[in-house]
């Protein structure tokens, strides 16, 4: 679920210069295949069960995040790394 994930400070990628607009081929590309194809990468937070935290893949985090509004049942496919 992209709400469990918390996105790491050192990413190179600003959120919030991310958009409908600037992702939608994304968007798009993700719908139709119906899940982001290439995991997201995250890793445990220490001590915090419920939460990972983004280390790649701001934009298909963001992208997935975006089509769980009209898809709540899309899950993003993350690979946890230590």
């Amino acid at each position: 679920d992209p709400s469990c994930i918390k996105l790491w400070h050192g990413n190179a990628r600003d959120r919030g210069s991310l958009n409908e607009t600037n992702c939608s081929e994304l968007i798009e590309s993700i719908a139709k295949d119906g899940g982001n194809l290439v995991p997201v990468i995250v890793r445990r937070i220490p001590g915090d069960n419920l939460y990972f935290e983004l280390i790649a893949g701001m934009r298909r985090h963001f992208a997935v995040d975006h089509l769980q509004r009209f898809h709540p049942d899309l899950l993003l496919l993350a690979q946890v790394v230590t």
